[in-house]
């Protein structure tokens, strides 16, 4: 699984859930993207370790190589954005309800998903967060 079908199913997760008002399951997403942000245990990486096994962590061993080390912080652009979405999902869904913004989360990972283009970690990327 890529990080591009792992957006756009978690945005049109977030779209599902607030159109029928299933707020434990999207209570559970944010779970799932805080879990995600602080540990760094993708479901991506799970989902492709088990689907290719040993071939797929000669493929990660190969990139972690070609990783740059003179980046400003020691952290990964797409883990920063899963902390940065439960964060603002957080706060505007269950401590300070903004009725838009959940929906505005929604929309911009579904449309990062189909385009492959994401603002926000471009944005990340840019402050000096690995890539």
């Amino acid at each position: 699984m890529t990080e591009r079908i792992w957006r756009l199913t978690l945005g049109i997760s977030i779209l599902t859930f607030l159109s029928f008002d299933l707020h434990l399951l999207l209570y559970g997403l944010i779970g799932i993207m805080f879990f995600e942000g602080i540990t760094n245990i993708r479901t991506t990486k799970i989902v492709s370790r088990l689907r290719y096994g040993e071939d797929y962590i000669n493929i990660m061993r190969k990139d972690i190589r070609c990783i740059k080390s003179s980046r400003a912080f020691q952290f990964e652009a797409e883990r920063m954005l899963r902390f940065a979405m439960a964060s603002a999902m957080l706060v505007t869904f269950v401590i300070y309800p903004i009725w838009f913004f959940p929906w505005f989360i929604g929309l911009m990972l579904t449309s990062a998903g189909l385009t492959s283009i994401c603002p926000m970690l471009m944005v990340f990327q840019w402050l000096g967060f690995k890539g």
